[in-house]
């Protein structure tokens, strides 16, 4: 189970994203730099990342479905 999501949007567009573990241990941890990028964008990164999604549903998700 998830303990934290984190996102921290910067002045200039870029995003930084922790996913942890309940007990600790980074899934993910890192900078999504792209401009002109959505926040969807950057969350959908980190999701896939850290593993949490099979790619029929990431690939949903990049599409706007809101059912893989």
């Amino acid at each position: 189970m998830l303990n934290h999501f984190n996102i921290e949007r910067e002045p200039v567009g870029h995003f930084y994203i922790q996913v942890t573990w309940k007990k600790g241990g980074y899934l993910y941890d890192g900078w999504w730099n792209q401009y002109g990028k959505t926040m969807r964008e950057a969350v959908i990164e980190a999701v896939e990342g850290a593993g949490l999604v099979c790619e029929r549903a990431t690939q949903a998700a990049k599409q706007g479905d809101t059912q893989p």
